[in-house]
């Protein structure tokens, strides 16, 4: 697909009617070898949202975090996996968590997935986890949060605050502006 771009002189429609049937060949192509991977699958779990299919949200929900656990087991393996870059489809996912609500089955593994985000040094998009936070609210999350609060570690310990504090103040906004602007006021929570 990559070489016939290059040869319609860096275009997706070409005006030569056989190179525009041999792209919408390799395009068509690339497009089920990439639903046959855990990225398609996701990105089908993305897709659920706009349909409003709850059966299949639940369905897909187990390969979303999947996603995210390959992410949390194999960083540099998941960031070079794909065809593109994975951060828009991890910001998607944990956004999807937060909205819709992490199925039943999968909370218990998702809220682990939030801890170690909390726990590890800051990644890309990890901020969506603090949404998942505010959906999951359960006491064993909130022990892990108070655990982290305890640790060895000045950014676990100030994302823990930070995370504890979102989850008290739902109506707070939980963008990079509002950490910024929560980490400039010195509003740590000791807990």
């Amino acid at each position: 697909m990559n070489a016939l771009w290059w040869e319609a002189e860096k275009t997706w429609s070409p005006a030569d009617p056989g190179l525009a049937a041999s792209m919408a060949r390799a395009s068509a192509a690339h497009a089920a070898a990439i639903s046959n991977t855990v990225h398609g699958v996701v990105g089908k779990f993305h897709a659920v949202r706009r349909a409003g299919d709850l059966e299949d949200y639940r369905r897909l929900s187990p390969y979303a975090v999947l996603f995210l656990r390959w992410e949390a087991d194999f960083p540099e393996q998941w960031r070079t996996a794909g065809p593109w870059s994975p951060w828009g489809l991890k910001k998607r996912v944990l956004r999807q968590f937060a909205d819709m609500d992490v199925p039943e089955l999968e909370a218990e593994e998702v809220a682990w997935l939030t801890l170690r985000a909390i726990n590890r040094n800051q990644r890309c998009e990890d901020l969506g986890y603090v949404l998942v936070a505010r959906s999951l609210d359960s006491p064993m999350l909130r022990a892990g949060i108070a655990a982290a609060l305890h640790s060895p570690l000045p950014t676990v310990r100030l994302r823990a605050s930070y995370v504890g504090w979102a989850m008290d103040n739902i109506q707070a906004p939980v963008t990079l502006a509002s950490w910024r602007a929560w980490t400039a006021a010195g509003v740590a929570v000791s807990r």
